[in-house]
């Protein structure tokens, strides 16, 4: 008896494993599945097209470009939600069974541009709150979201290149100065 105890418990143990591992790896197969039915004909994806292209008309106006950066923002989540780009990790990711992967998926590839289309978004948004107005700071963060954007299109995250905002748009005019101080 003391010597079937140990094959029934390594018996029972390769049942287990066999049962979980299928399992996660639907989970990686759903998230392709995903990312396959995401097409240029996906409404998530071309609302994020025209936002991003309504940032290039606007980009010399710090108020309206506040606006269409909260625009692309709203635009990215939503393209997030309809698995066209990866979610952010809320947490520490669980360990993967083994065996480890053998190569990354599309997805991962997809995480670091996503994570700094987000960062642009945000960084701009916080670039147009300035009073008065910082040109110099409303220029590096289109610049900022050219470079993700081009990231983004470089990794083919999504089915379509997005156009990227800056390219031919005139500098933005220097800030008005401040009027002087009342004399007392």
């Amino acid at each position: 008896m003391s010597k079937r105890l140990p094959v029934v418990l390594s018996l029972a143990a390769l049942g287990l494993t066999a049962a979980v591992l299928p399992g996660s790896a639907a989970v990686v197969e759903r998230a392709d599945q995903a990312r396959a039915e995401c097409t240029a004909d996906t409404p998530a994806v071309k609302t994020l097209q025209d936002t991003v292209k309504a940032v290039t008309t606007v980009a010399t106006d710090p108020t309206k470009l506040q606006s269409a950066l909260g625009d692309v923002f709203n635009a990215v989540t939503g393209v997030q939600e309809a698995g066209c780009l990866p979610e952010l990790p809320a947490s520490a990711p669980v360990p993967p069974a083994p065996p480890a992967p053998p190569a990354p998926k599309a997805v991962d590839a997809c995480l670091k541009p996503t994570v700094d289309l987000l960062s642009a978004v945000l960084g701009g948004v916080s670039a147009t709150l300035a009073v008065p107005p910082d040109a110099a700071a409303t220029t590096a963060a289109v610049t900022r979201l050219a470079r993700a954007i081009t990231a983004i299109n470089a990794a083919k995250c999504l089915p379509v290149e997005l156009p990227v905002p800056g390219v031919g748009v005139p500098p933005l005019p220097p800030a008005p100065p401040l009027p002087p101080a009342p004399l007392p």
